[in-house]
């Protein structure tokens, strides 16, 4: 039957049939939107331009967590910086 309408044979189910019936019920499923391409778990094509916006987004967040990282040690470094300039000033004021 799929062969008929020219659709591949997996998109099309007959949920009932009843022996000695002209009727048929037939089920046509919507075309994968990944049919001939190889999808991801996330149902990202691994294929064509996907491939490089998914590289570009996933260096953009690599670079932004760097970027995180480092304000966070720099952060950190002047904190101790004040922390013992303080104790230095307290030690000579007394």
């Amino acid at each position: 039957m799929a062969s008929l309408f020219g659709i591949p044979a997996d998109r099309m189910k007959v949920p009932k049939i009843v022996a000695g019936s002209a009727v048929v019920d037939m089920e046509i499923d919507a075309p994968s939107p990944c049919a001939g391409v190889v999808c991801g778990v996330n149902g990202f094509c691994y294929e064509g331009t996907l491939t490089l916006a998914l590289a570009l987004a996933l260096a953009l967040t690599l670079t932004l967590a760097l970027a995180l990282a480092l304000a966070l040690t720099l952060i950190l470094a002047l904190a101790l910086a004040l922390t013992l300039a303080l104790a230095i000033t307290r030690r000579v004021q007394v």
